[in-house]
């Protein structure tokens, strides 16, 4: 992993941590080390060619989960714009080599996106679907006192990846929340955004500078540093609800992405204990929420009248049905598929 402020949560959970500094020191991880699979996570325009270095040093059977798939998210086009013609060039290769040349293929999407790329693709390996399930022993059996019982207000909260304003709205304006942040606290709500904890701690302020502005000036909306991922529950499950709601009158959105993705923030908030908004326009995730019946779906129009719309809701309900969801939706309920996989990839 790149990451050395996450090395202390990861040596819990795992054997043998690693930090790379450099992708040469990663070739020789990959090439000394004798494991029986390696399964490389990848990151839209920023690791998915791991998989490359994976399958190229290792003789051993290669597992690649996507991330983000970036044909499904966005147009090549505006990629370059943004990273680059080499790095996104690097990045769409990636994709195909991944889908052509790993062992097996897992996708946080649903069955569909694994339709669409067997089509673009000369799909010859295996394809899961599974996703950032809930972990019980990430589940505070501690009690918590939510912000509304103090103050009587509905507290929002999101967790995850946040673009600043002067990223092109083209490829990130679903993440730049400036326009929600307005809405919501307009409306009364206190709107709490923590980053994803992938960001370096030490240039949280550098990146961020425009949301950290705005949160001086506006005593409803804060903005946090993401919280470890075992850490994380227990502070969310101090908010009313967990927010998959997004502005999708700017930026190109493909609907691939919308119709498919399932985020792992879905997971984090239904281990907090919270019902969860989510856009329609998001319809996978939608389609669970609905089924389910823990959270409530919100149209665009419906972001400008937000306290009615929740009103119209009974919150205990919902929060029941999030308690027991979290067992259909456990990683204890589904770890055994991905154990099996990893057999059938092997053989």
């Amino acid at each position: 992993m790149e990451s050395p402020w996450l090395l202390k949560l990861m040596e819990k959970h795992f054997d043998t941590v690693y930090i790379y500094d450099t992708y040469y020191e990663l070739a020789n991880i990959l090439k000394e080390a004798k494991p029986y699979i390696v399964h490389v996570q990848g990151s839209m325009m920023g690791s998915d060619f791991l998989c490359i270095l994976a399958k190229l040093l290792n003789e051993t059977k290669t597992i690649f989960e996507f991330f983000d798939v970036p044909s499904l998210c966005v147009n090549k086009e505006d990629c370059i714009g943004v990273w680059g013609k080499d790095n996104t060039e690097l990045g769409f290769f990636a994709e195909q080599y991944a889908c052509e040349n790993a062992d097996g293929i897992i996708l946080g999407y649903s069955s569909k996106a694994a339709d669409i790329l067997k089509q673009r693709y000369n799909v010859k390996s295996p394809i899961l679907e599974f996703h950032t399930y809930i972990c019980k022993e990430f589940i505070s059996s501690k009690k918590t006192i939510k912000y509304s019982q103090e103050d009587g207000k509905i507290h929002l909260v999101y967790g995850g990846n946040v673009a600043p304003s002067n990223l092109p709205k083209k490829v990130f304006a679903d993440v730049q929340f400036h326009e929600l942040i307005k809405e919501f606290t307009k409306q009364g709500f206190y709107f709490d955004i923590y980053t994803t904890p992938h960001v370096s701690p030490i240039k949280f302020e550098q990146f961020f500078s425009d949301y950290i502005a705005i949160s001086k000036k506006n005593n409803l909306f804060r903005f946090m540093k993401g919280l470890s991922l075992d850490n994380a529950p227990y502070e969310f499950s101090r908010y009313d609800f967990g927010m998959m709601v997004y502005l999708f009158n700017q930026g190109t959105f493909l609907n691939e992405t919308l119709n498919t993705r399932l985020p792992g923030k879905f997971f984090l908030y239904l281990e907090a204990g919270l019902p969860i908004l989510i856009s329609e326009e998001l319809k996978y995730v939608a389609k669970i929420v609905e089924e389910y019946e823990i959270g409530i779906v919100v149209s665009q129009e419906d972001i400008y009248n937000l306290s009615e719309v929740i009103s119209a809701y009974d919150y205990g309900k919902l929060k029941n049905n999030v308690l027991f969801a979290r067992e259909k939706f456990s990683m204890e309920t589904h770890i055994n598929t991905l154990l099996k996989f990893y057999e059938d990839c092997t053989c």
